[in-house]
């Protein structure tokens, strides 16, 4: 069989080393293998397919004529209807072959917040964009200039971004009136400040009110919401007899209007990340996910909110029940799962009350798919021992298996049983193997990460236990790396040292005695598995050239 150890396999190979006078060399580390410390993450940004554009008037333009053309276009999911909002006042736009357009007539002077939105058949959101014109059309009027005097940070600490107040005609509608907006430095300091809204028009009805810190000027788009506060369902009510500058007192507390996540993962039933599609990213809301049957008994979800003010909210359900389930998030949570689909929601609450949702869609694999290990998998490499090349392949077939090593001096084959349980495959003949199957091969021994979080670095303990023996691999940043054997006792019985280098993909070990003389150089292909979570190594070999791979690809 091809189950085999690091210790074992390197004290035999340094014995062949010693007969046969093997001239040595020192490969000292000289830096990391940019192929190993590049994890390949990356978020999706995603919705960049589906946009909304204003062409007409441009951002910052000055508007002279009395009425307004508002203009632009769209791409990607041909919107059903398109808003257009300037002054709290909402127009379903004209639609054409990729373009939009509307048409107002402003009640005052001033910079105007134009919105727009489109929708589709089923009122979904699709997209949105605003910009800010000043309109100075000569005969309209100056309106009232709207004091918000009494804004509080609360108990934040506020030292960047842009602090702008709005009023709207109805809590939830888009702003009518905007303020300019003031910067947010570190040198800034308040107790409770103030802002004005200029040239803003009337409106008995009464506007509602709030605040809002951006991270950047409104009109670098997409902005970002750092910090909002409403005076709730008070509002100001004007009249053509009101001054010409009014003073709203009403405290305005802002508050954390984070409600993002800063991480998510799922793990299945054996300690495997379970791959979200697509990449998770803060700003994207929708994902996927497969996991095989036997591993996908149960799943752990861990989430974590990118504010401390935040609150998270978990509920789930399946194909078998006939509601959802609450689960929760304060630390990584596991639910049973069903055959068949599984629906994940996870809410993200901020101070503010803003809310997103988070949704994955998780598919488990049935039973009758549980053994998705059937195949012929093999792998070619060389015997240092018999100085000749091997063929070994594995036929698994519904809880039988043969093994064939084929070779010049000689062919060996064994058969048997195997059971599968919690993601180790135990061989009827032979020590347990980890079963972990990746990307079509089979790796029947891997090192599980202990400590360390990406690329090659870190600790890692053997998946391949004898009699609970178990080896324990320390590959450190400054070029040394030890392997230690422990016994069933947890007692180190051997070990071995030195320095080691990694170049595309080959891992050498330069073998050294407690005196730093040098007693062998070894060569070995290895991968990352699992997200970095997991180590194959193959067979090590004293020539470069012959540097064996630990995988059995699937035919």
């Amino acid at each position: 069989m091809m189950c085999w150890k690091l210790f074992k396999k390197i004290t035999a190979l340094l014995v062949v080393l010693l007969l046969v006078g093997f001239t040595m060399s020192c490969n000292l580390f000289g830096g990391s293998d940019s192929d190993d410390d590049d994890d390949g993450g990356g978020g999706s940004s995603g919705g960049t397919s589906e946009l909304i554009t204003i062409t007409n008037p441009a951002a910052g333009a000055v508007v002279t004529t009395e009425t307004i053309t508002v203009s632009g276009t769209w791409s990607g999911t041909t919107p059903d209807s398109i808003d257009v909002s300037l002054e709290g006042n909402e127009v379903n736009a004209k639609i054409g072959n990729k373009t939009w357009s509307a048409t107002f007539t402003p009640l005052t002077k001033g910079s105007k917040l134009i919105w727009v939105t489109s929708y589709d058949a089923d009122d979904e959101e699709i997209a949105d964009t605003t910009i800010i014109i000043d309109y100075e059309y000569s005969l309209a009027a100056e309106g009232h200039t709207v004091t918000i005097s009494n804004i509080s940070k609360g108990s934040h600490t506020i030292t960047s971004g842009y602090l702008y107040a709005f009023l709207s005609k109805n809590e939830y509608g888009d702003p009518a009136y905007i303020s300019a907006g003031e910067e947010i430095t570190a040198s800034t300091s308040w107790s409770s400040t103030s802002i004005s809204i200029e040239n803003v028009g009337d409106y008995t009805d009464g506007y509602y009110v709030e605040v809002v810190v951006l991270e950047n000027d409104i009109n670098s788009t997409p902005y970002k919401s750092l910090f909002i506060g409403s005076a709730g369902s008070t509002t100001i009510s004007l009249s053509p007899n009101d001054d010409a500058v009014v003073s709203f007192n009403t405290e305005i507390a802002l508050q954390d209007d984070d409600a993002s996540l800063a991480s998510l993962s799922l793990t299945d039933a054996d300690g495997h990340a379970i791959s979200l599609s697509p990449t998770f990213s803060s700003d994207v809301y929708d994902y996927t996910a497969t996991v095989g049957y036997e591993e996908g008994n149960s799943v752990t979800i861990a989430a974590t909110a990118n504010s401390s003010y935040a609150e998270l909210f978990c509920d789930y359900a399946n194909d078998d029940t006939a509601g959802w389930s609450s689960l929760d998030l304060s630390s990584p949570s596991t639910i049973n799962l069903p055959v068949g689909t599984t629906g994940i929601e996870i809410t993200v609450e901020a101070e503010s009350e803003s809310e997103n949702a988070y949704f994955i869609e998780l598919t488990r694999g049935a039973e009758a798919d549980a053994d998705d290990r059937n195949g012929t998998y093999q792998c070619s490499g060389y015997d240092e021992d018999e100085n000749e090349n091997y063929t070994a392949t594995y036929v698994f077939t519904n809880g039988s298996y043969t093994y064939t090593y084929t070779a010049t001096s000689g062919n060996y084959e064994d058969n048997g049983t195997y059971s599968a349980s919690n993601g180790v495959l135990t061989l009827s003949d032979s020590d347990n193997a980890y079963d972990l199957f990746e990307a079509g091969s089979f790796y029947p021994d891997a090192y599980k990460r202990t400590s360390g979080t990406s690329g090659i670095i870190g600790t890692w303990k053997s998946l391949v236990e004898g009699y609970g023996y178990y080896e324990m691999l320390t590959i450190e940043s400054d070029g040394n790396f030890s392997n230690i054997e422990y016994d069933s006792s947890d007692t180190a019985i051997e070990t071995i040292s030195g320095t080691y280098s990694v170049s595309n993909g080959v891992l050498t070990l330069t073998i050294k005695s407690e005196s730093g003389d040098i007693l062998g150089v070894c060569y070995t292909k290895y991968v990352l598995l699992s997200s970095d979570d997991y180590l194959s190594i193959g067979v090590p070999v004293s020539d470069s050239s012959n540097a064996n791979d630990g995988g059995f690809a699937k035919q």
